[in-house]
């Protein structure tokens, strides 16, 4: 089977890997890069000052992690950081931070479920966080009492379409996109290209919330992994395969 990683280029690597060792073959297509925000000694300085002030620190992505660990550092930070899922843990607990993550699902409605966030109002919240991206867990936290605010990092930016050179792509079997932003944006490099029946291929994305924008977006068959990480999309691929062998055991049967 033939899968489309379309994680940015410096993340797809672990990923690529992983899907090898478990008897895929891959195709990369990079559909977004992830660039950091440059900072102004000022705006260094703010930020610092916003992490040092914060009752509870919340960083929603690996992208967050890795550009927040200089903040953290000069904010001397000792208290536990609060992430959605494990792959950004992993990032500070390497640096020594304590972290919390959520139990099950790997999203923001189950981090809000930890007890940490049962009576919040009048603490201030901060997000470490990408400019855009998902408003949830800001107006989660506004409607509980709490303060919230953002310290946002990164930027996402769509890479050229027509150097992607999809027109020349073999089909594949199955596509993947691990963000919301990413199934729009290979929404978008396939209507650019001409490519828009691999809308009908099998898409295979994080999650119920991601699942509706690729629905809404036109793709025909999505499949929500039940996390976000590489070993839910590798389940998910999984299932789907031994949902298609018993299918196709049982239309056998019927011939």
């Amino acid at each position: 089977m033939r899968i489309l990683v379309t994680r940015p280029k410096n993340q797809a690597t672990q990923l690529v890997d992983d899907l090898h060792s478990a008897g895929y073959q891959t195709h990369c297509l990079p559909l977004l890069s992830i660039v950091p925000i440059p900072f102004s000694d000022r705006e260094i300085s703010q930020s610092v000052e916003i992490i040092k002030s914060s009752d509870k620190i919340i960083a929603v992505s690996a992208n967050a992690a890795r550009q927040s660990l200089v903040l953290l550092e000069q904010a001397e930070n000792a208290q536990p950081l609060f992430c959605i899922g494990p792959s950004t843990a992993d990032i500070f607990r390497e640096q020594g931070y304590e972290v919390r993550i959520p139990a099950g699902s790997f999203n923001s409605e189950t981090l809000l479920k930890l007890p940490e966030f049962a009576s919040i109002k009048g603490q201030t919240v901060t997000i470490l966080c990408g400019q855009g991206g998902r408003d949830y867990l800001e107006e989660k936290l506004a409607d509980s009492g709490a303060k919230v605010r953002r310290v946002e990092l990164y930027t996402r930016e769509p890479l050229d379409v027509e150097a992607l050179d999809i027109e020349r792509m073999e089909i594949p079997d199955v596509l993947t996109a691990m963000s919301g932003d990413t199934v729009e944006a290979l929404a978008r490099a396939l209507d650019m290209t001409g490519r828009g029946e691999w809308k009908s291929l099998t898409l295979v994305v994080p999650g119920k919330r991601v699942r509706a924008i690729a629905e809404g977006l036109g793709f025909d068959q999505v499949i929500a992994a039940d996390k976000p990480t590489t070993e839910g999309l590798i389940d998910a691929l999984r299932k789907m395969q031994k949902k298609s062998g018993n299918s196709s055991a049982s239309d056998s049967q019927a011939v």
